[in-house]
């Protein structure tokens, strides 16, 4: 029998993935040589959000496979995304939305592409993740 979780279990284990993605990402010569030759600049996390989703995979997605088929990776998206607001009341479209509301932002236009929407949610957890790396110091390679 499944267990059912909370919306905040959900939402670790989401955190979580997110950062065990982020984490191999990183842990690549190619990206460890990408991250030290950033300066120091404020959008440097940004920078580092767009190339960890640069290959077009998504945590969330085959566990962070590569999906070639575009439609397949759509119909994967658009179930996972109706299986959150079906079993846990968990809209993540909402989420994104007051997440930029919260920063005086709009930028979110794609609520109709699931793909788009779980990249804007997988960003979201990235932002704080590559934060929290990117203040640790950089191990040389």
């Amino acid at each position: 029998m499944k267990t059912k979780m909370t919306l905040k279990e959900l939402q670790d284990k989401h955190f979580t993935i997110v950062e065990e993605f982020f984490h191999s990402w990183a842990l690549q010569e190619e990206s460890q040589i990408f991250i030290s030759k950033l300066s120091k600049t404020k959008d440097r996390i940004a920078l580092v959000v767009l190339k960890c989703f640069e290959s077009g995979k998504n945590p969330f997605i085959a566990d962070g496979g590569m999906i070639i088929e575009l439609n397949y990776k759509w119909s994967l998206a658009d179930i996972l995304i109706k299986s959150w607001k079906h079993e846990y009341q968990f809209d993540v479209v909402q989420f994104i939305l007051n997440y930029e509301q919260s920063l005086k932002k709009k930028g979110f236009y794609q609520i109709n592409d699931p793909i788009v929407t779980l990249d804007a949610y997988a960003s979201i957890m990235t932002t704080y993740i590559a934060e929290d790396y990117l203040n640790e110091p950089v191990i040389p390679i």
